[in-house]
């Protein structure tokens, strides 16, 4: 265990305990800030988020979790693309929502307020016990982790993004001690929670991998246990899910491979967003490699976490801004660490001081979170006497997210229509003369999917049914949804029942017969 020493006047050295040595009443004082630090990060977020509107990616789970638990179906009669992890992460909220008479909202909040207690609690611990860090110093240090989780999730709170920095942490803290590979079962297992919400989340222990290969000038890190344990979780978890969720592999997953890769944003607005973002990193990183041998030890860690982010964005190709937020957590952690353990670095620690303030400047023009298509739905349908609501959109904000802010159940089994922009552009683009069966594929596809939604309207019986005139996601600009729905007959029968109430520019709002 680490010690620490002094000299006295005649040069004598003394050896000091260190923290995990110390006395009873030190070890209290410990206990105490590992519980303290912590619970003041978890309270100020459920403080700051109470009563405000979860974001409508959040409110997909919610709901759908929901229907979940009363009987529904997963992939059946509630189809979302993702594997089903979120869906159970998702339940203790509704489970604290329900013990506590608590609002779906602030059922999510204090379920993540408590896995966020939970992993800073466990931070703690480690920077303390196995780091050598006085308890001012190990809290300090948490809160830095708890800042940067939270405030760079500061518009859409609970997004994967957001979650697997917290499934994160305690692993990623375990890298910056003496024995790096070595993190320990339970808490790599944790990370490996974190891991299996996104495919697109393995280039993180990928890359810390590289990064103590280079570091340790050694193959070992490669099969070290850390590594061995999280191939293990992440094999588990795809044995799970094809025995459990079966139709997750057969339907979803070769669907998802016909379609969805059609969808995804140019690579001009990507660049575009990792530019606005990456400038002010970029020149703290720049700035720090001048001095790279100079740097605390650990910094390696964290700003390869930095890079891996980068690469996590870029991979995901959607240009979704919460797919940042592991870019900017880990830039804030670069430049605490820098500023909290590095020595001297006069030049390197205002380059670090520039780049958090740069990023919190940006910040301050977002917000809490809103979105205009929630916000349009509900202006639009608030005070009509309606249980539940069918949204046709390829914007879940204007579906789940309306819902769930007006308190109507979704009567759609999609959160929102991610098939229809990749069987239209997928074969606009494709020479059905040369490649006849991939168009009858699509076209397959099409009267599956209108078929699908047109029955949820026809048999859930929704009072209000909602389309959506928006091109979200869809190349061409004439696409009509009315046109699309046509090659269900259901869809016309549907639509009898219901009689037109408002329309505007983006949505026409139906209600439904007496």
């Amino acid at each position: 265990m680490k010690t620490s020493a002094r000299l006295t006047a005649d040069g004598a050295e003394l050896r000091q305990a260190s923290p995990a040595g110390a006395g009873p009443l030190a070890k209290d004082t410990a206990l105490l800030a590992s519980l303290l630090y912590p619970a003041a990060v978890s309270i100020l977020f459920v403080i700051v988020y109470w009563n405000r509107m979860l974001s409508h990616d959040v409110a997909v789970y919610v709901l759908a979790a929901r229907d979940w638990l009363d009987g529904a179906v997963l992939y059946r009669d509630v189809i979302d693309i993702n594997p089903p992890l979120n869906f159970y992460l998702t339940v203790p909220a509704i489970l604290l929502s329900d013990l506590l008479n608590l609002s779906p909202d602030n059922g999510a909040y204090v379920a993540f307020a408590l896995l966020v207690f939970a992993s800073l609690h466990w931070c703690f611990r480690i920077l303390h016990d196995e780091q050598g860090m006085t308890p001012s110093e190990a809290g300090l240090m948490t809160l830095a982790v708890g800042f940067s989780i939270l405030v760079s999730a500061r518009f859409e709170q609970i997004q994967r993004d957001g979650l697997l920095l917290v499934f994160m942490m305690p692993w990623l803290v375990s890298q910056l001690g003496p024995r790096p590979n070595a993190p320990g079962m339970f808490r790599t297992v944790f990370f490996g929670l974190g891991v299996c919400l996104k495919p697109y989340f393995i280039v993180f222990p990928l890359s810390i991998t590289a990064y103590q290969v280079l570091r340790q000038r050694s193959h070992r890190p490669i099969l070290s246990p850390s590594n061995l344990t999280l191939l293990a979780v992440g094999l588990s978890y795809g044995a799970f899910v094809a025995l459990v969720h079966p139709l997750y592999f057969s339907d979803i997953v070769p669907r998802a491979r016909e379609v969805y890769g059609n969808i995804s944003a140019s690579p001009g607005f990507i660049r575009m967003r990792l530019q606005l973002a990456g400038f002010p990193v970029l020149g703290m990183v720049l700035v720090l490699a001048l001095r790279a041998r100079s740097l605390p030890a650990g910094t390696g860690v964290f700003v390869t976490a930095l890079l891996a982010s980068v690469v996590s964005y870029l991979w995901q190709g959607n240009g979704f801004g919460y797919h940042l937020y592991p870019f900017f957590c880990f830039a804030f952690l670069t430049a605490f660490w820098v500023l909290f353990r590095g020595e001297g670095l006069r030049f390197q620690k205002v380059a670090c001081i520039f780049a958090v303030g740069a990023i919190l400047f940006g910040f301050t023009r977002m917000g809490f979170y809103h979105d205009k298509g929630v916000e349009e739905v509900v202006a639009m349908t608030e005070g009509l006497p309606a249980q539940s609501i069918w949204v046709l959109s390829t914007d879940s904000a204007a579906g789940p997210g309306a819902a769930l802010a007006m308190r109507r159940s979704w009567a759609v089994r999609y959160p929102h229509n991610w098939v229809a922009p990749g069987v239209v552009d997928g074969r606009a683009k494709t020479d059905c003369v040369q490649e006849p069966d991939a168009c009858a594929r699509y076209d397959e596809l099409h009267r599956l999917n209108a078929s699908q939604y047109a029955s949820d309207l026809l048999n859930k019986r929704p009072e209000i049914a909602v389309i959506d005139n928006r091109r979200y996601f869809f190349e061409t600009q004439d696409f009509d949804w009315y046109a699309y729905m046509s090659v269900a007959p259901e869809f016309g029968e549907a639509m009898d029942r219901y009689e037109l109430h408002a329309s505007s520019e983006n949505f026409d709002v139906y209600l439904r017969k007496q």
